[in-house]
């Protein structure tokens, strides 16, 4: 689940529940009040800060192995400055070769900004059990961009914190930020945001050869989200390539 609120509507919570055989069992959360990890495997939420696995029961199933990637680098071979302790989410399960991976979330956020990810399936059989906004292995872009997928209800009847649902309900209600959910974008403001999403992602083109990335960027920017979305999206492509 994603929780898009304030100017523009800027993805600024994820929630990720692990329902494997029908049985609620961990659940991770984030948010870009702080960017900061939250588990969910037992009685209360503890946070997460250290790499490794978030699995519920004695005898492992399922599990969210928490890694960090630095990245590559970028823009005049600067590495990639992704402020998150903890930056990939490797969703697995148990096989007869033990833990195995079956697809990769990549995170990067902006504390008090909003937040972006990309989900790789590890197998392309794989990609036709993702849906919603998603699907077809795209990245999930810093705005909101389609309705058909909207749930109604409080972040805590998916299965959220009151903690994050205090914070996104304030992002909601917080009248300074509400604007017109898609500000125009003219031609020339299209040639601009380009001009910025480049400067952080022409060295990435190689890792972006469809330029899913580069498109989501300018769309991105060109309807609000300022330089950093720019940032995000090189953040995103350097570690999920990784």
């Amino acid at each position: 689940f994603t929780h898009y609120s304030g100017h523009q509507s800027f993805t600024k919570g994820l929630l990720l529940i692990d329902r494997s055989a029908g049985v609620q069992r961990q659940v991770l959360e984030i948010t870009s009040q702080d960017c900061q990890w939250r588990a969910h495997s037992g009685a209360e939420w503890t946070m997460v800060n250290k790499p490794g696995m978030i699995s519920v029961g004695q005898d492992y199933v399922t599990g969210f192995n928490m890694t960090k990637t630095n990245g590559r680098k970028h823009r005049g071979g600067h590495a990639s400055r992704n402020q998150l302790n903890l930056n990939q989410v490797h969703l697995s399960m148990n096989s007869k070769d033990g833990a195995t991976d079956i697809a990769v979330l990549t995170v990067s956020c902006r504390p008090k900004r909003n937040l972006n990810l990309n989900l790789v399936m590890k197998r392309r059989s794989d990609h036709g059990f993702v849906e919603g906004e998603l699907a077809g292995g795209k990245k999930l872009a810093a705005l909101e961009t389609d309705s058909e997928f909207n749930i109604k209800g409080k972040w805590q009847d998916v299965g959220g914190s009151d903690q994050a649902a205090a914070y996104l309900r304030q992002m909601d209600e917080d009248s300074s930020l509400h604007v017109s959910l898609l500000q125009s974008c003219t031609p020339e403001d299209k040639v601009q945001a380009k001009i910025t999403c480049s400067k952080y992602l022409d060295s990435l083109g190689h890792l972006d050869p469809a330029g899913f990335f580069l498109n989501d960027c300018i769309y991105d920017i060109c309807h609000g989200a300022g330089e950093v979305a720019a940032e995000l999206a090189a953040e995103l492509l350097t570690s999920a390539s990784v």
